[in-house]
């Protein structure tokens, strides 16, 4: 098994292209994503609020997928739609 997670660097050029930067990159993160089990991106300006965070998934083609404790009633959603 490779050292986990995979770390992704931002560098200028790659936050110039926000979520284009994403779906260019695709098959790359996911071929990733599948071999490390999970992907820490750092860097990414596009990120830092939950409308950019959507883009990137979406980018990427990806669905959200809820927190396993929000229906515990211990954490409070930003928003559902979010998955946050």
């Amino acid at each position: 098994m490779p050292h986990c997670p995979l770390e992704i660097r931002a560098n200028e050029k790659d936050n110039d292209m926000g979520a284009e930067y994403f779906s260019k990159n695709q098959d790359m993160i996911r071929k990733e994503l599948l071999k490390y089990g999970a992907i820490w991106f750092r860097g990414f300006d596009l990120m830092q609020s939950v409308a950019g965070h959507r883009e990137m998934y979406e980018a990427l083609g990806m669905d959200p997928c809820l927190d396993p404790l929000h229906s515990s009633g211990l954490r409070k959603f930003t928003s559902e739609r979010d998955a946050q």
